[in-house]
C-alpha cells in the first residue's frame, strides 16, 4: 500500500481502539484556588466553566463513538484504497444504493449527548491535506464534519457545511437537488467518511417540525456518507410517529445515552475529577457521598453541574467557602431547580409504579435498551427509598431533627427496602410514590428550616 492510500484510512485506524479514544476525547483542568478573593458571583462563574469544559469519558460514550469511527473506517477502505476509485468517486459525487443509515443518538436531556459530539470533533480536529492524484493537485483531507442546525430552517442552509467553501460561505448560490449532489462530491473529494447532526431540536419548533425533521434528515442520507444525528427523546417519538418507510431508514441505528448508574466506575471516576478540581475550593464535604449525589440528580451530568454551582453560590451568599448538605438541599428545595428537581421525581415515581411519562423523559427504544434501562431505574427505585427514610440528612442531627427522622422511619416502617433484583411492592395502605415524595419534601424542608 502506497503512503498516499495510507493517508485515506490511516487517520481512523487508530481510533477504532477504545483507549486511543478514551485519551483523545478527554478534557481535564487545573484545581482552582483562592475563590475566596472573587465576589461570589464571579467565583461560581469559575466553577460552573471549569465542569462544563471537563470531560471525563465514559464506557458507553466510547463504545458509540469507537462504533461511528469504525463504520468510517469502513467507508475508508473501501472507497479510497484503489486510487482509479478515488477519482471516480471524486468526480462522480456518488454511489450506487440509498446512502447510510444513520446512527441515531439519543438520551434524556443533560446526559451528554451534544458532549459526545464535541468529543468526535476533538478527535480529528488536526487539519491535513492530500493530494488526489497526478495532476489534480491537493484537496483538505476531511476526518470529520460537525453540522450544527441552530436557526437554519431550509435544508439548502442546513445542508451547506458538508459543501465547497464557496458554498458553504453563500458565495454561490445553487438549487437544493444541485447542492445535495454538490455535498457528496465534495465530501468523496476530500475524503469525507463521517458526519455528525445536532441541534435538530430548533427545526422541531415550526407547525410542521417532524415534516421537515424528516425531509432534512432524508436530504443527510443522499449525501451518502457514514453519518449519525443527535436528538432528544421527545423528537424521536415524533419520528417514529412517521411513515415506515422514514422510520425504517432513520430509526434502524439506535444508541442511547443512558446515565451513569451509581455504583459504577464512570460515575465514581467523574465526582473523583470534580472532588479533585474543586475540593480546595469549596470543600470535600458533599464529594464523600456519591450516591446522594446522584439522588438529587438522576445520573444527569448537566444536573450535577447545576446543583454544585448554585449551592456553591448559597455557601458563599452566606459567608462561607465550603459547601455542606445543608447548601444541596436548599438548592435542591429551591425554585432555580425546580424544574429539574421535578424531572428527578418523575423518573423515580415512574420507576416505582410505572404508569405515564413525559415523552421527553420516556425513552423510545426500550425493547433495545431494556437491560440498561431496567438497571436505571433499580437506581432510581433505591434513590426513592434513601431518600425517604434517611432524606438525604447531614451525619450531625440535633434532637429535633432526630426526633423527626424517627417519626418519618416510623410511618414507613411497613415498607421494604428494594434491592437490586427486586421492585419496591407497596404496603396495605397503598402509599404511592407522590405520597412517599411529599413525605420526604416534608422532612426536608423541616431540616432547612432547623426546625
Amino acid at each position: 500500500m502506497s503512503h498516499q492510500e495510507l493517508s485515506w484510512s490511516a487517520r481512523y485506524e487508530k481510533f477504532t481502539h477504545a483507549g486511543a479514544i478514551r485519551k483523545a476525547i478527554a478534557v481535564y483542568g487545573e484545581p482552582l484556588l483562592d475563590l475566596g478573593r472573587d465576589t461570589p458571583e464571579l467565583a461560581t462563574a469559575k466553577v460552573e466553566t471549569l465542569l462544563y469544559k471537563t470531560f471525563v469519558p465514559t464506557r458507553r460514550v466510547v463504545s458509540i463513538i469507537q462504533s461511528e469511527v469504525a463504520r468510517a473506517h469502513a467507508h475508508s477502505v473501501l472507497h479510497y484504497e484503489d486510487p482509479k476509485m478515488v477519482l471516480a468517486n471524486a468526480y462522480a459525487g456518488n454511489y450506487e444504493g440509498e446512502g447510510y443509515a444513520p446512527t441515531c443518538i439519543s438520551g434524556l436531556a443533560g446526559s451528554g449527548k451534544t458532549q459526545l459530539r464535541k468529543a468526535m470533533q476533538r478527535i480529528f480536529s488536526v487539519p491535513a491535506m492530500i493530494k488526489l492524484g497526478p495532476g489534480h493537485g491537493e484537496v483538505p483531507l476531511n476526518h470529520f464534519t460537525n453540522v450544527l442546525i441552530g436557526s437554519q430552517k431550509s435544508i439548502s442552509q442546513i445542508l451547506r457545511p458538508l459543501a465547497r467553501p464557496e458554498i458553504a460561505n453563500r458565495k454561490v448560490r445553487i438549487s437544493e437537488p444541485e447542492l445535495i449532489s454538490q455535498c457528496a462530491q465534495w465530501q468523496s473529494q476530500t475524503g469525507g467518511c463521517l458526519f455528525g447532526v445536532d441541534e435538530l431540536q430548533f427545526l422541531a419548533q415550526s407547525s410542521d417540525a417532524t415534516t421537515q425533521v424528516t425531509k432534512v434528515l432524508l436530504a443527510f442520507m443522499a449525501v451518502q456518507k457514514p453519518w449519525f444525528f443527535v436528538c432528544n427523546y421527545s423528537l424521536v417519538w415524533k419520528l417514529k410517529a412517521r411513515p415506515q418507510e422514514a422510520t425504517q431508514r432513520l430509526l434502524s441505528r439506535p444508541k442511547v445515552l443512558h446515565p451513569d448508574l451509581p455504583d459504577s466506575e464512570d460515575w465514581s471516576s467523574l465526582i473523583d475529577e470534580y472532588e479533585r478540581l474543586l475540593s480546595a475550593s469549596m470543600g470535600p464535604q458533599i464529594f464523600s457521598d456519591r450516591l446522594r449525589l446522584w439522588n438529587y440528580t438522576a445520573g444527569l451530568k448537566r444536573l450535577l453541574v447545576q446543583l454544585i454551582t448554585t449551592s456553591y453560590l448559597t455557601s458563599r451568599e452566606r459567608g462561607s467557602t465550603s459547601v455542606t448538605w445543608a447548601d444541596i438541599e436548599r438548592t435542591y428545595r429551591s425554585a432555580s431547580y425546580q424544574a429539574n428537581r421535578e424531572d428527578v421525581e418523575a423518573l423515580i415515581a415512574n420507576s416505582i409504579q410505572g404508569g405515564l411519562l413525559r415523552q421527553d423523559l420516556k425513552c423510545p427504544f426500550m425493547e433495545s435498551e431494556v437491560e440498561l434501562m431496567e438497571s436505571y431505574k433499580t437506581q432510581l427505585r433505591l434513590a426513592m427509598d434513601k431518600r425517604r427514610v434517611a432524606a438525604a440528612v447531614d451525619s450531625a442531627l440535633n434532637a429535633n431533627q432526630s426526633k423527626i427522622l424517627n417519626s418519618l422511619r416510623e410511618m414507613d416502617s411497613n415498607f421494604a427496602k428494594p434491592n437490586l433484583a427486586n421492585v419496591v411492592h407497596l404496603g396495605k395502605k397503598k402509599k404511592t410514590a407522590k405520597n412517599l415524595s411529599d413525605a420526604a419534601r416534608r422532612y426536608t424542608d423541616a431540616l432547612v428550616k432547623g426546625d
